[in-house]
């Protein structure tokens, strides 16, 4: 039942595609019948979820993503920013009783406070955090079973945070919450969107269709935390410490939301699923890279130097366009990178963030 069910949504993304197996493993999105060059094939109209480096967020709208080239927007709420009126209401009109602003607005001042703390006892702090990762690290390496490993690395953390729960008031978790850097700042803001998502699912009686679409096909992305982990081993510590911050930090509508399977899930589909929020003016290679957005079900296609499909972001909608004719059963592609017409060693380069190499025509002729 439960595979009929996956099925038929992965089948009602758009009737130009359906999403079948490939044949050198895992899923891909393969024409229905032949397509003419310019084919609009999909649209993501909103994310799921988005985040903004801080360091752009006062030039980045919140909302649409436009961006100002180091102009501070005027329209602002609490601690985001907006290009205008209007996406500032649009925001207003997404939220409910003020979840999402107050759950931003809270990472905001938690971050402020954190660096802080920081200034105020640098050195110490740094040393403390650098030794914790190089002991991970170090039983991460002896480990004969990577997944076993992190899978009771994050079960420690879950004990500890309902051992610290269940002995402090609310006021008092204030002081434990771990201080967090950018990246990590990031990763929590994603986060929130996508829990955010899943309250209104659960509590909204007037959700958002196309949202609560892209969160039902949210549960069929892939996971992988385990292969990101295995080639940056550091990050398993800051994955349990973004679990920790939000299990003594999360609003109270968004607390049962926060346990530890749910949080490994959604930073495992972020990882390649995401994509990058970018400048839209500047030449491929300087665009500047403002954050990250999910489109659940956009995350179906295949990457190819030779891609036969563009993406093209018009604020925070997301436009999927063939860039030539192609044939029914012909897997639709694009380029995961906006580098694709760099030389094949930085090519690759480029794509082992993804987790595999590529096999398109162009790099099998090593072009």
């Amino acid at each position: 039942m439960f595979l009929q069910s996956s099925i038929s949504l992965l089948d009602s993304i758009s009737p130009y595609f359906s999403v079948k197996s490939t044949k050198y493993g895992g899923r891909g999105c393969f024409a229905n019948y032949d397509l003419t060059e310019g084919t609009i094939i999909h649209q993501c109209l909103l994310p799921l979820s988005s985040s903004i480096r801080r360091s752009f967020k006062k030039e980045v709208c919140e909302y649409c993503f436009s961006y100002f080239y180091g102009k501070t927007l005027k329209y602002k709420l609490m601690s985001l920013y907006f290009c205008s009126q209007s996406c500032l209401n649009s925001f207003q009109e997404m939220d409910i009783d003020n979840i999402y602003l107050q759950s931003l607005f809270n990472v905001e001042n938690l971050f402020v406070k954190g660096l802080k703390r920081q200034q105020s006892n640098q050195r110490e702090d740094e040393d403390k955090e650098e030794e914790m990762i190089r002991q991970l690290e170090n039983e991460f390496k002896q480990s004969e079973n990577i997944e076993l490993f992190i899978d009771e690395k994050w079960k420690q953390m879950e004990i500890e945070c309902d051992l610290l729960l269940s002995k402090l008031k609310t006021k008092e978790r204030i002081n434990l919450i771990p201080s967090i850097n950018e990246n990590e700042y990031l990763d929590i803001k994603y986060i929130i969107g996508i829990l955010f998502q899943m309250y209104k699912q659960d509590f909204c009686l007037a959700n958002n269709n196309i949202l609560s679409f892209e969160l039902d096909l949210f549960e069929h992305l892939q996971l992988n935390d385990v292969a990101k982990v295995c080639a940056y081993p550091f990050l398993l510590y800051s994955y349990l410490k973004i679990y920790k911050f939000l299990k003594l930090s999360t609003i109270s509508q968004l607390e049962c939301y926060v346990n530890t399977s749910m949080i490994r899930s959604i930073i495992a589909k972020n990882l390649t699923n995401a994509f990058g929020i970018r400048s839209l003016d500047e030449p491929d290679g300087n665009k500047e890279f403002f954050g990250y957005a999910l489109y659940p079900s956009a995350s179906f296609f295949n990457h190819s130097c030779q891609p036969n499909v563009i993406h093209i972001r018009i604020g925070s909608k997301k436009v999927f366009q063939l860039s030539r004719n192609v044939e029914k059963d012909e897997e639709l592609v694009i380029s995961y990178t906006p580098f694709e017409n760099i030389e094949l060693e930085k090519r690759k380069q480029e794509i082992k963030e993804w987790f595999f190499d590529c096999i398109c025509q162009r790099c099998i002729n090593k072009e």
